[in-house]
């Protein structure tokens, strides 16, 4: 039985399916990678799949208490470096459903701890705020920019508040 041959796709003329489909598949790298990683650390409780966040992580700290780690996957295209401008960026009018904002509404939990993480396949700008993500939590807290980072947050997002009342001070911070 001979096979058949698929035409080749034109993605210039075709929708948001394959776009959407491309970016799903990065995710789910990304996911596939935290899942190996959950093998070998005995830390690593639990790993979900567009529950709160494009991943939540589920870790046991070493006091046993409990943390999710909330990852946002973003490969989206583009010829320029993420800033803090696109973090923070509303897709609608009166609501904030920025990356940034959404991110901060997935600390819902009472008693688990949150931290926010990126996983992103274009790179940062290196003269913006953003650039601080990068960086580890304590090099970030220690930076000289990092309360003009939280500053502008608040700012841009009118102090925008998770549904435990943490801020955009807690959200850098972790």
């Amino acid at each position: 039985m001979q096979e058949a041959e698929y035409p080749k796709v034109n993605y210039s003329t075709e929708g948001g399916g394959i776009v959407a489909r491309r970016g799903m598949g990065y995710q789910d790298y990304v996911a596939a990678k935290f899942i190996v990683e959950m093998l070998s650390d005995d830390l690593l409780l639990g790993v979900r799949f567009e529950v709160d966040d494009d991943i939540d992580l589920l870790w046991k700290c070493s006091e046993g208490d409990l943390l999710i780690e909330f990852v946002q996957v973003k490969s989206t295209d583009g010829n320029t470096k993420w800033t803090i401008d696109e973090l923070l960026e509303k897709t609608a009018k009166n609501k904030d459903n920025s990356i940034y904002g959404k991110s901060l509404q997935c600390d819902q939990y009472e008693g688990i701890k949150s931290k926010f993480k990126f996983v992103l396949m274009r790179d940062i700008k290196n003269n913006g705020h953003v650039k601080l993500l990068k960086l580890s939590q304590q090099a970030r807290i220690n930076h000289k920019d990092y309360h003009a980072l939280c500053k502008r947050i608040d700012r841009d997002t009118k102090s925008l508040k998770s549904p435990k009342g943490n801020d955009s001070k807690y959200w850098c911070d972790n």
